[in-house]
């Protein structure tokens, strides 16, 4: 062991504290089994210890909400936390575990834990720091975890495999829920497709078809303009997005006479009468026709335009229903002509291929599917609470 004395100071006097702190080091080495076998060895080290001396006290760790998902995120707080190692561990009710440690960058400290191996309910998180003077306290946080659906965890896989930046773990939790609350209103399984284009994964995130992740990925043309959390905005001229899906060849096989097209608006369009925010029409039919078989019906908004979700269905030979930002238009009867035949564009109109009557508004959700009836009430509900939350 190394004598300990005036020789330990780079100055020539050892002050008391720092002596002090100079035997606690060697006696933790020594008590690990280690030796001090230098004057040079004792000095660097030493040069952390008195920046550090203390055990680290008066932090704390909590989730990032109440609810949290397979992949949470939770914060440590400690002022002057830089450097210090954080070991964590996660349990759930039948005392299984996920841990994990690294170290803090700074004062607040985010990690994101893969709940995935744990079950649904109550989780606790117990986190301690360690510093040169030993471990602190452990704190703890509870939350409840819900375990993440499989088709959402498919639209995150499909993310990940093309390597796009996904949500943030509070979002996540957020997106869950809005697929959670569409299942129970008994609509997921009448959409063939359903973009959320409001989000703070990338813009390439938003593109996904969150009904089946691989397929129908909106392209973007032109480069309509994205923004967090609120969607993909046109600049009224030449950018919009291919949704690459045809009614004709959908996944839930549609009907003539049983369909929907629906928009989120998130900012109206400022252009001239007759832009559309959605839709795809043939040549020789009338001009603004969305969806041939629901005849001419559509959502171009223009004309008494609403922000909120828009919505167009047929579910007869004849009937048109329409809704525009919660307000329910009346019933209106034009006879259906056939099936689309083209894919839909989203801040233009699929014209013969060409886009045409372009938007400059923005558009947060998109959908199409089969009539949603009565549900379609629940359908609005989930994507406003969405919007809301956001």
């Amino acid at each position: 062991m190394l004598g300990l004395g005036l020789s330990l100071t780079t100055g020539g006097v050892a002050t008391p504290a720092y002596v002090v702190l100079a035997k606690a080091f060697v006696s933790r080495v020594e008590a690990d089994g280690g030796t001090v076998d230098s004057f040079a060895c004792l000095k660097t080290d030493m040069a952390y210890l008195t920046s550090k001396p203390d055990a680290p006290a008066g932090y704390t760790a909590e989730w990032s909400g109440a609810t949290v998902g397979s992949s949470a995120e939770f914060r440590i707080n400690l002022v002057g936390g830089a450097g210090y190692t954080y070991t964590y561990a996660v349990t759930d009710t039948q005392a299984t575990e996920v841990t994990g440690t690294g170290v803090m960058g700074g004062n607040i400290q985010a990690v994101t834990a893969d709940l995935s191996t744990l079950v649904d309910g109550t989780v606790t998180l117990a986190v301690y720091l360690t510093g040169a003077g030993g471990d602190g306290n452990v704190v703890t946080d509870t939350a409840n975890l819900v375990g993440v659906d499989a088709d959402y965890q498919a639209v995150l896989d499909r993310g990940t495999a093309l390597g796009y930046t996904l949500p943030s773990p509070s979002q996540q939790v957020l997106q869950e829920t809005l697929i959670a609350d569409l299942k129970t209103a008994g609509v997921w399984d009448k959409l063939d497709v359903f973009y959320v284009f409001a989000t703070d994964g990338d813009s390439d995130y938003a593109t996904l078809n969150w009904k089946s992740p691989s397929s129908f990925q909106t392209t973007k043309v032109n480069s309509p303009t994205f923004t967090t959390n609120q969607g993909y905005q046109g600049d009224g001229s030449s950018s919009y997005l291919d949704t690459n899906f045809i009614a004709s060849a959908g996944t839930n096989n549609r009907t003539q006479n049983d369909g929907h097209i629906s928009a989120y608006v998130n900012v109206l369009s400022t252009n001239s009468v007759g832009s559309q925010y959605a839709g795809s029409r043939f040549p020789d039919t009338r001009l603004g026709a969305n969806y041939h078989y629901m005849n001419d019906g559509t959502i171009y908004i223009n004309n008494n335009q609403y922000t909120g979700l828009n919505y167009m269905g047929r579910d007869s030979s004849t009937n048109r229903i329409l809704r525009k930002g919660g307000n329910v238009l009346p019933i209106t009867t034009a006879t259906s002509s056939f099936i689309p035949i083209l894919s839909s564009f989203i801040l233009a109109v699929n014209n013969a291929g060409n886009p045409l009557l372009f938007s400059n508004g923005q558009v947060s959700t998109f959908s199409e599917g089969a009539e949603l009836g009565a549900s379609v009430v629940d359908f609005e509900n989930a994507i406003n609470t969405y919007m809301t939350a956001l």
